[in-house]
């Protein structure tokens, strides 16, 4: 969007028959709701696809007309796929969240949040039964996630909250959402490990979590405590007995955390395993030889890491092709052809196809 002409948004008002995909930048240039209902979104039936984004590095104060803005840049009910970037008003409009008998896009199969900062909270999603895909993503006003609010999201298959610094829960039951496919809640510092999602024997379709790090009520996180009422158990019970188990394990800790969380071990699914952030670790313990299921490992900010399994554990992963080993100079110096002595572990490591310790 644009002051000059041919770049304002009632220009787009007469493009009745636009179809695909539409982003409208910008849209902190307009001014009220009745200059964005001069797009005529709601009457545009072949867009399937819309982005809205206002600018990120706003320095005006006064974000009144973002939520009159949204307001009036309604789309159609065909509407599939919805993206909000950088909206920063407190609540969204009704045409998004409302009451069951008006959320007015009942084909919305995706919908994604970007740094909508001023947000206090998200409604349940009512009605939203075809929604395959949420993403919400830096929106820092966040505090609560009700956990009912994908309770009529039975399709919903990636569910990916991140980088959102307030929250403090989502206590959502997983039984509400049993067609996940992927789930990440990561990157955000305040979630209580209590107020996460439960109920991961729902899950039978689960082949990718990311989780981490989270807080607690505590001081003591030196043997991970903050990962002590995570749903370890639904989710390996799960895993070992469903046809489609998790695959990939994405789990971030804090730098000071001298162990993992032990019931990982029993993940034996797991054909790839991503590891960040735990940097009082100094050595890898030999139960990681159960990940005979293991293609890739992944492993970064270990900074005090000396030391991978015993010879014989890393001997037992007979599929593993791929190492990257990322912020841990003790190791790496360790992990060279040249490196020798009872320290080195280049014994362990030779044989991987591909192998990268940076």
């Amino acid at each position: 969007m644009g002051q000059e002409k041919g770049r304002r948004i009632g220009e787009l008002g007469s493009l009745k028959y636009l179809k695909g995909n539409l982003e409208i930048r910008n849209l902190e240039l307009v001014k009220d709701k009745e200059e964005a209902e001069e797009a005529k979104l709601s009457e545009k039936a072949n867009l399937f696809g819309l982005r809205l984004e206002w600018a990120r590095d706003r320095e005006c104060d006064n974000y009144n007309y973002d939520e009159d803005v949204l307001d009036g840049l309604q789309p159609h009910p065909n509407l599939e796929e919805l993206v909000i970037w950088g909206f920063m008003g407190d609540q969204f409009p009704r045409w998004l969240m409302d009451l069951p008998t008006t959320t007015r896009l009942p084909k919305l199969a995706s919908l994604e949040f970007y740094h909508c900062h001023r947000c206090r909270e998200l409604l349940p999603l009512q009605n939203f039964t075809p929604l395959k895909k949420l993403q919400i993503w830096g929106c820092d006003g966040l505090t609560n996630l009700p956990g009912e609010m994908l309770h009529s999201c039975a399709s919903l298959q990636k569910l990916r909250v991140r980088w959102c610094d307030n929250l403090i829960s989502f206590p959502l039951d997983l039984q509400q959402t049993p067609s996940l496919l992927k789930l990440e809640l990561y990157e955000c510092p305040k979630l209580k490990t209590s107020m996460t999602p439960k109920g991961f024997g729902f899950l039978t379709s689960l082949n990718r979590l990311a989780i981490g790090p989270f807080s607690d009520d505590g001081d003591d996180h030196e043997n991970s405590s903050i990962y002590n009422e995570f749903d370890w158990s639904r989710l390996i019970s799960s895993s070992s007995s469903s046809s489609c188990a998790l695959r990939v394990l994405c789990l971030r800790g804090l730098p000071h955390m001298e162990s993992l969380p032990h019931q990982i071990q029993y993940l034996t699914t797991l054909t790839s395993l991503w590891l960040f952030n735990f940097g009082g670790i100094k050595a890898l313990p030999d139960w990681f030889g159960n990940f005979a299921a293991l293609e890739k490992l992944y492993l970064y900010f270990f900074k005090e890491l000396r030391h991978l399994p015993s010879e014989d554990a890393m001997r037992s992963l007979t599929k593993l092709k791929h190492l990257e080993v990322e912020g841990s100079p003790l190791l790496k110096e360790r992990c060279t052809p040249e490196s020798s002595g009872p320290d080195s572990q280049w014994s362990k490591v030779s044989h991987i196809q591909y192998l990268g310790i940076f």
